[in-house]
């Protein structure tokens, strides 16, 4: 942060980062944005990867991250936003080594 600013003083800086909605991710970054702020590092923003799904996040706690990080004194920004309407698909994978089988060149 100290380097960027002084590259360019007017740019606006961002912590960006995927997760925020977990409490022990928004405890984290609230403390760096304490902790940069008691070094003297200027930072303006935080920016929040949000990659939604109907069991993710939890929107209490998307709601509380936001405020959490707005109470710190910085912007709040949603920097990516993808949002699925299908079934979760967590634990899936594509069995390769089936799929080797019914390719020749592969065997």
């Amino acid at each position: 942060f100290q380097f960027a600013h002084e590259a360019d003083p007017d740019v606006e800086l961002y912590y960006n980062d995927y997760n925020m909605a977990k409490p022990a991710k928004r405890e984290t970054v609230c403390k760096l944005i304490r902790d940069l702020k008691a070094a003297g590092c200027r930072i303006d923003a935080v920016g929040m990867q949000s990659h939604c799904g109907f069991s993710h996040p939890d929107f209490a706690e998307y709601e509380k991250s936001i405020e959490s990080f707005a109470t710190e004194g910085v912007k709040v920004m949603v920097t990516e936003l993808d949002i699925t309407v299908l079934p979760e698909t967590w634990g899936q994978s594509a069995e390769i080594s089936r799929n080797f089988e019914y390719n020749e060149k592969l065997n």
